[in-house]
């Protein structure tokens, strides 16, 4: 911005799009000033022009790191909690209690909605709190139009919203269609198999989630848990969430301990393979999902989470039983979609805290809001956290169902 002359326009974009470049060769002639939100829902290159861009000071890059501004996440988990428990959508969320036979799909609706509201609560509590010269434009996607019409206090009346084509409809839609149609072929494969096979029942099963969790060695290799006492190495089963490669597997062999790769419905050839779900059981419950009315956006976003990850570990479950299902760092809808199944399956769901540092260690007074979504309607049926500071603040978050254990830094047991 050239000299000390005031921005003539403000604009504020969510990620980086063709229209944000386009108005960023406008704001040099005009004299704007171009913000833009970093949701970390784009692509790694989207991520690194956006830094780029930042640094050339072409734009001023907005991310919330480990705080939320002011009170914007908890308005944000009190509104989703509204919505949602108010009924208006019961029947679709009725019918798929029906399907997972749990009341805590509930939850994956509310975690699914409060990803998007945290959004918009966050971008109105920034703008407000860091008040413009000039009426600040708002550019977002059309699917937030109908949340904003019904809910027109999420945003502050001076803002100036804007819609982009809402070409993600489409995109999920046809995801929907494409779990919907996998479901029933699935289910039409389990016809041909026969069940109730026994296979030795592993007593804990561990998840390895992504390849960090693979990195560290000594006390913070994942093997850390087993301690051949209360966890012991012919009881527990590792599950690889991802793909690795045949030398991993085998190194891990060679000292005895048992790993599976669990990518169940990542791969389409395991659609073809036995599952713990049944036709008669499923089939025309999925066929009143598919034509019951979808609202809004985020409900199919719920029911593509708890259909996939249902399919995925009804796959695994019958492939690698366990009684015991250990994780941490999953707080997405995925797993809360994965701990309705494996609670339905009558398998306990035990979270533990990878905290070595960080926000949430203490809790004290602070501008900052209490609450994160990203911790919001989490499931398990056992957390276990570092510190009773952890733990009144994760009571913070609509974790109901959950009973949380309070047993110090899990790595300090490891010598």
């Amino acid at each position: 911005m050239p000299g000390n002359k005031l921005p003539k326009k403000t604009f504020f974009f969510v990620g980086v799009s063709l229209k944000l470049f386009w108005f960023l060769l406008l704001a040099k002639l005009f004299n704007w000033c171009i913000y833009v939100f970093d949701n970390n829902a784009g692509s790694r290159t989207s991520f690194m022009l956006l830094k780029k861009l930042h640094k050339l000071k072409w734009v001023t890059r907005v991310t919330e790191h480990h705080y939320a501004f002011y009170h914007s996440h908890s308005d944000a988990i009190k509104l989703a909690n509204s919505i949602i428990d108010r009924g208006v959508y019961s029947a679709v969320i009725q019918l798929t209690q029906e399907l997972c036979k749990s009341a805590e799909v509930n939850l994956v609706f509310k975690k699914a909605l409060v990803q998007h509201l945290s959004l918009l609560t966050s971008i109105n509590q920034y703008i407000v709190g860091n008040k413009q010269e000039c009426k600040a434009t708002l550019f977002v996607s059309k699917k937030y139009f109908k949340i904003l019409q019904e809910y027109p206090r999420i945003l502050d009346l001076s803002i100036v919203v804007r819609y982009d084509f809402f070409w993600e409809k489409i995109k999920l839609w046809m995801g929907w269609m494409v779990v919907v149609l996998s479901y029933f072929l699935h289910l039409f494969i389990q016809l041909f198999y026969k069940k109730h096979i026994s296979k030795k029942v592993f007593k804990f099963a561990i998840s390895i989630p992504f390849p960090w969790a693979a990195k560290f060695k000594g006390a913070r290799e994942f093997t850390f848990l087993v301690d051949d006492e209360i966890i012991k190495k012919d009881e527990t089963i590792f599950l690889v969430e991802y793909l690795e490669n045949k030398e991993f597997y085998q190194h891990y062999f060679d000292t005895r301990y048992f790993l599976k790769e669990a990518l169940s419905a990542q791969k389409v050839s395991n659609l073809f393979r036995v599952s713990t779900l049944q036709f008669g059981r499923d089939f025309f419950k999925v066929v009143r999902l598919l034509f019951a009315y979808k609202k809004d956006f985020f409900i199919y976003e719920a029911l593509i989470s708890l259909l996939f990850h249902r399919i995925s570990w009804s796959i695994i479950v019958a492939k690698t039983p366990f009684e015991n299902y250990i994780y941490f760092n999953k707080e997405g809808k995925s797993q809360i979609s994965t701990n309705i199944f494996l609670k339905q399956q009558q398998i306990t769901t035990r979270a533990y805290s990878q905290f070595v540092g960080g926000p949430y260690q203490v809790f004290g007074k602070s501008a900052f809001d209490k609450r994160n979504a990203h911790w919001s309607f989490l499931n398990p049926d056992y957390y276990y956290l570092n510190n009773q500071a952890m733990a009144d603040s994760m009571l913070l978050h609509s974790q109901d169902t959950v009973q949380h254990k309070v047993i110090g830094n899990i790595f300090s047991e490891k010598s």
